[in-house]
């Protein structure tokens, strides 16, 4: 599978024609229908996102390689990582990172050791004072951010973005489903997290994944019928018996 950075094979449909559409003849093999389908819809957005996608799947098929379901995980967490970029999603580049957030709370803890006179040798005793008061504050700020296993606020936004971005119709979606589509994103990129961080795999569970990411982006980005992938196949054989 080729690298790409994030830079690089940015522009919508690029080298689709002579790169990706020469190998639909070697994926129709391996490919679902559906899998097919969607390999075409994110090759003709960007090349990078078909790439991806094609390499989680290919590498899955190699049974003798230890690594398989690990290097599927990460060109999974690629896909969902580069999809609000490549659909047209603005990226935050001043977000707080999460060490600096700490080091910043912990600094003010300390100020808040010197300052408050509910602090003496070592013991916490008596009312609340504005200098505690002020650091409580800060610190259920800070703890919410963690509410529904999201330390990110802004990733929930730019999953919002990326989810009515998908919508070939650009048609709304309802509240309720736009929250279900994010919560369903955040789990997937927990759970491909959790593989790459040396997590126990079930690779049952992990070809689940696989499909259900494969849905949610199908269901988005890929006509409701697969009438166009019987195009795709005749066209496929079509081109191998010209070829013989």
């Amino acid at each position: 599978m080729k690298v790409y950075s994030m830079e690089s094979s940015n522009q919508e449909g690029e080298n689709f024609s002579t790169d990706s559409d020469s190998k639909l003849g070697s994926y129709a093999q391996l490919f679902s229908d559906e899998q097919l389908s969607l390999f075409q819809v994110l090759s003709q957005k960007n090349v990078a996102m078909g790439e991806i996608y094609a390499g989680a799947i290919l590498v899955l098929e190699q049974e003798t390689n230890p690594f398989r379901i690990s290097m599927a995980a990460y060109a999974l967490r690629e896909l969902l990582s580069r999809s609000p970029r490549y659909f047209d999603v603005e990226i935050p580049t001043d977000v707080p990172k999460l060490p600096d957030e700490v080091k910043l709370l912990e600094k003010q803890w300390q100020g808040t050791c010197k300052e408050s006179s509910c602090y003496k040798k070592g013991i916490w005793e008596g009312e609340i004072d504005k200098p505690l008061r002020n650091f409580l504050k800060n610190l259920v700020s800070f703890f919410m951010r963690f509410e529904g296993n999201n330390p990110y606020p802004y990733r929930r936004e730019i999953y919002r973005k990326l989810i009515r971005n998908l919508d070939r119709a650009g048609l709304p979606t309802a509240r309720p489903f736009e929250e279900d589509a994010i919560a369903f994103l955040n789990r997937q990129k927990r759970y491909l997290n959790e593989i790459l961080h040396g997590g126990q795999v079930d690779e049952t569970e992990f070809c689940g994944c696989l499909q259900s990411i494969t849905h949610f982006l199908s269901e988005r980005l890929v006509p409701k019928t697969f009438v166009e992938i019987d195009d795709i196949r005749k066209t496929i054989a079509e081109g191998e018996a010209n070829g013989h």
